[in-house]
């Protein structure tokens, strides 16, 4: 493999790493949002039973 081949190789290497990283980072953020909205439900269905509107 010359010079040109590997830095060709490396270059599709490092473009697969990002793309999985970013959509291991988007899974993980779209989890914790899910989670977030979990809580947040919960808490406003505290707040309503309550008495307090939100």
């Amino acid at each position: 493999m010359d010079k040109q081949d590997q830095t060709l190789q490396v270059a599709r290497e490092t473009k697969e790493e990002i793309a999985g990283l970013r959509s291991d980072t988007r899974k993980h953020l779209d989890d914790e949002f899910a989670e977030m909205r979990k809580e947040l439900v919960s808490i406003k269905d505290a707040l309503a039973r309550a008495g307090i509107q939100v």
